[in-house]
């Protein structure tokens, strides 16, 4: 029996995300949720049991956190644009 992924996908959903930034005179805040879903050759994981080439949920709600604190995160498309440059580099098959 054969059977055929049509798409493999995996991520972290629901990661809450509060930034304050703080300059003199004035606090704003930022108040996201991230959804990360990766998508790849990821069929290894499901056919033989090999995750090695996985990146943990647990590293991408990390990721996004690190990431937010280097980037404006008010600015969603181009935070989304690091978020994405991140993972296509971390993640080997993604």
């Amino acid at each position: 029996m054969t059977f055929v992924l049509s798409q493999s996908n995996y991520g972290k959903s629901a990661i809450r995300l509060v930034k304050v930034t703080r300059t003199p005179g004035r606090h704003e805040l930022c108040d996201v949720t991230v959804d990360v879903v990766l998508e790849g050759d990821f069929d290894a994981a499901h056919s033989e049991g090999d995750n090695s080439a996985l990146l943990a949920t647990d590293t991408m709600r990390n990721a996004v956190y690190v990431l937010a604190a280097k980037h404006d995160v008010s600015d969603l498309e181009a935070f989304g644009r690091a978020l994405v440059e991140h993972f296509v580099v971390a993640g080997p098959t993604v």
